[in-house]
């Protein structure tokens, strides 16, 4: 725990000078720190010993010729697929060796999506964000197969600002073999096609649907639940009845940034890049459908796709337009969640503490 957290921290701070002249490089540095901490990790994290058992079955019994594999083992096929290529390095360097790729790419990608769409003077925020988030970085050690999903529909919001859409598209339906649950992404790579200038209307429709959602939210969960028994859904079983999140204060507080993001796409839209109000939709999308996750924490982890996004709309809306000294209140407000929630997610009563309790590197087994 400490080192990965040490390490994260020492990131954001080099992130923070590399806002300055002649030190742009320390950006580049701070990834590479916390990607070589991600690649070398063994053992941490909850999943982990699972996704070891799923490349050894792989490596046993996957057959090329007919993609398939063993019966008892309930995985998408591409992820077996990745599993099959990177068995061919023995075990357990295979599987330490895909590990290391993955986290690789990952973090290029998030390295690439920062870099393009938030300014360098605000960058230490995305990384405070990416790297403190208990549903980003930290969740990824164990999150193996979702968490490289979650990338590359990043990847493919990236393609479709830039109207790549069968780009877009294959790589919704890569993630797709690798996590079943970016599906529910598909319909939205058509938001490209919208223009976005009534932000007025579409928020409006969205906090409606919200407050809506609230007043039904038992009703569709029960329905809901009978859908997520369904044997497609089985295999996610175990994340249906964990935890459950409240309408209280901290939920209040965590609405603040919707609020805010509400509040400058109505008032300053003209200064806001489209890329910008797509991605903020996107996010919007999460915030809508929280009612729903009170009942069924499995929607929690779907909408991971959209919440990701907070890692350049936030810095974006907090600092890039004039709030005044309502910018620093938020701001405090909303480190003040993350930091908690990151505190909380290393709590020895928390389901994470144990996986994440003591960081391992691979060089303890080589």
């Amino acid at each position: 725990m400490y080192l990965v957290t040490i390490t994260s921290i020492i990131a954001v701070f080099l992130t923070f000078l590399s806002k300055f002249k002649g030190l742009t490089k320390l950006y580049k540095i701070a990834f590479t720190l916390v990607t070589v901490v991600a690649c070398l990790h063994y053992n941490y994290g909850t999943d982990y010993p699972t996704y070891f058992e799923i490349f050894l079955k792989v490596y046993r019994s996957y057959d090329i010729s007919t993609l398939s594999y063993a019966s008892d083992l309930s995985i998408e096929p591409g992820w077996a697929f990745i599993n099959y290529i990177f068995s061919f390095f023995g075990v357990p360097f295979g599987f330490f060796l895909m590990v290391i790729v993955l986290n690789i790419i990952q973090n290029i990608i998030y390295y690439k999506l920062i870099k393009k769409y938030v300014d360098p003077r605000y960058r230490w925020f995305s990384m405070v964000i990416y790297l403190f988030s208990s549903t980003l970085y930290i969740l990824n050690f164990s999150m193996m197969r979702q968490g490289f999903a979650v990338t590359l529909i990043i990847l493919a919001v990236m393609c479709l600002c830039k109207k790549k859409y069968w780009i877009s598209i294959l790589l919704n339906l890569v993630a797709a073999m690798i996590h079943t649950s970016s599906l529910i992404f598909f319909p939205f790579l058509c938001i490209r096609l919208l223009k976005l200038c009534n932000t007025k209307f579409i928020l409006s429709l969205f906090w409606a649907m919200f407050i809506i959602f609230i007043l039904i939210s038992p009703i569709v969960a029960s329905v809901l639940s009978y859908f997520m028994s369904l044997p497609f859904f089985m295999g996610y079983s175990g994340y249906m009845n964990y935890g459950t999140t409240s309408l209280g204060m901290g939920f209040v507080l965590q609405s603040i940034p919707y609020v805010i993001i509400t509040y400058i796409l109505v008032n300053k839209r003209k200064f806001i890049s489209y890329d910008m109000v797509l991605m903020a939709m996107l996010m919007f999308v999460a915030f809508v459908m929280t009612p729903f996750v009170l009942n069924i924490t499995l929607l929690g982890r779907i909408f991971y796709y959209f919440t990701v996004f907070s890692v350049v709309v936030i810095p974006n809306i907090y600092f890039k337009y004039n709030l005044g000294i309502v910018k620093y209140l938020i701001t405090f407000i909303y480190l003040f969640m993350l930091v908690f929630d990151y505190m909380d997610f290393f709590n020895p009563y928390h389901w994470s503490y144990d996986g994440y309790q003591t960081y391992h590197t691979i060089f303890e087994v080589l």
